[in-house]
């Protein structure tokens, strides 16, 4: 599951996800008043410090304070703005937030996301996308007449603003822009853009039209054959040289999304690589978002050299959800007061009766441990480099810490990944409904504690690179897969000259 771990509760637009939970629409006012806004807030900040697995010892046990105080009515975007401010420096990952298809439609929300995918490196934003006469890397310096470093530096007062400029050329901006521009007030549609030729050339001016469908384009950085299915597998014959893509671990709608199917892929890969004599895998997890920890710890056994059991250990801080009449889905699917029945009872089964320090810990912690062995007829290559990198989260960090633990000749190469190397508050989500707003926000309800760590882990960092490899603006306008090249050529460079 996607995982902002340590890096605090974020807004994250994500409308295919939302509009499979659509449900009878509330009354929605262009504002709310103040008395609303407030009220909303109350119950998500109780829903917060009573079941969210990481952030409850962070959040006040007191009646949560009037950060609408000054105003009469607030704005859907001043009402995340503000509530993003208060949790900024609360750190609560696998959480979004919002808006419902009704609040997008009310509100006439699709004409007001920039709907432009963008690249940054430093401060600097460029094209990632061909539009209209424009070619991929066209540096964007204006919007509507506004600098791109003072839109930035406007996004100060939401998170991961102290991370510093020196990260804002990563995933996460890349990712999140649309969302912060909206709620520092910059929305307006058409946008005219103010942008600089891919060798400098003299200033242009473009207008962009909102999209019909609302959606943002899809990034041409990542549109690579290798990124669009959840698995996918190539061979460099000549090289002895075996590549491998798992782009996620939750592989609901595709070819793979049974255990049987999904294993069937991987024996089919690994005959297929003893077949041809690869003495070199790269796997490559950097569009990896996470999903389902079973299902990574399944998929380690092919690649591992030697036996280990995972320790790891979840618990929760909540057993009853609280505000229970405005839960609408788990784990991002439409859920019923039955289904809400069964994950109260999974909870009261699976962890403890008693609390301490503030959690609920796995009932039976043997049981949950994990005994990893290789299998059998797993194909044994000499060396693996697994590719990390931003947007490398949750299970797809703990399946990359067990190949790391677990085989002797894994170089992790790359950049640092977005979640954390340590643990991560996941396992079960639930979609709560705020009744006056009706914004819509997530919660994790398990907090997971990885055990044993690689050697030199610090907490709420993400796993660290043994290769630090990134791509340059000019790889990235030549369409380049740099880190790719670098990793094929650091593999065939003979061990003296490298």
């Amino acid at each position: 599951m996607l995982n902002f771990s340590a890096l605090r509760l974020t807004a994250f637009f994500l409308f295919a996800f939302f509009f499979s939970l659509a449900a009878k629409a509330p009354q929605l006012r262009p504002d709310l008043t103040a008395d609303a806004a407030r009220r909303d807030f109350k119950i998500m900040n109780a829903i917060f410090a009573r079941s969210h697995a990481t952030a409850f010892k962070q959040i006040p046990a007191r009646e949560a304070p009037d950060i609408f105080k000054d105003l009469e009515s607030v704005s859907l975007g001043e009402f995340i703005g503000r509530i993003l401010a208060y949790y900024g420096r609360i750190h609560v990952d696998h959480t979004m937030i919002g808006f419902s298809p009704e609040l997008i439609e009310a509100h006439g929300l699709k004409a007001r996301f920039f709907p432009l995918p963008l690249r940054f490196f430093g401060s600097r934003a460029f094209l990632d996308i061909q539009y209209k006469d424009l070619p991929l890397g066209v540096e964007i310096t204006h919007i509507n007449g506004r600098a791109m470093a003072d839109i930035i530096s406007g996004f100060a007062g939401f998170p991961r603003a102290a991370s510093g400029v020196s990260e804002w050329d990563s995933y996460y901006l890349g990712e999140q822009f649309a969302s912060w521009y909206f709620l520092t007030g910059n929305a307006a549609a058409p946008w005219k853009l103010a942008y600089l030729g891919p060798n400098s050339e003299k200033p242009g001016l473009i207008s962009v039209d909102p999209p019909v469908d609302g959606t943002q384009l899809r990034r041409a950085s990542t549109d690579r054959e290798y990124f669009k299915p959840v698995l996918h597998s190539m061979f460099l014959d000549e090289k002895k040289i075996a590549y491998f893509a798992i782009n996620s671990f939750m592989p609901a709608g595709s070819p793979y999304n049974t255990l049987e199917s999904w294993m069937q892929y991987f024996g089919q890969f690994n005959t297929e690589a003893r077949r041809r004599g690869a003495k070199t895998l790269i796997l490559d997890l950097r569009e990896n978002r996470g999903g389902v920890m079973h299902l990574a710890a399944a998929s380690a056994g092919w690649f591992t050299h030697t036996p280990i059991t995972d320790q790891s250990e979840s618990s929760v801080h909540t057993r009853l959800l609280p505000y229970r009449e405005f839960a609408i889905a788990i784990n991002g699917q439409r859920a019923k007061p039955a289904d809400f029945d069964k994950l109260e009872k999974y909870l009261q089964t699976e962890f403890a009766d008693t609390i301490q320090d503030g959690y609920f810990a796995t009932r039976n912690r043997d049981a949950r441990h994990v005994t990893i062995a290789p299998l059998h007829d797993a194909y044994r290559f000499e060396k693996i480099y697994v590719l990390i990198g931003h947007s490398t989260y949750s299970a797809a960090v703990y399946f990359a810490r067990l190949l790391k633990l677990a085989h002797p000749n894994v170089v992790l190469a790359g950049a640092e990944t977005g979640s954390a190397g340590d643990g991560h508050s996941a396992e079960t989500l639930v979609t709560y409904r705020l009744p006056e707003s009706g914004i819509f926000f997530d919660v994790p309800l398990a907090r997971v504690r990885f055990a044993p760590l690689l050697p030199g882990q610090v907490p709420g960092k993400g796993l660290k690179p043994d290769l630090m490899l990134a791509d340059t603006l000019a790889d990235f306008r030549s369409r380049r897969d740099a880190v790719l090249e670098e990793v094929v050529r650091v593999v065939l460079t003979p061990a003296g000259e490298k």
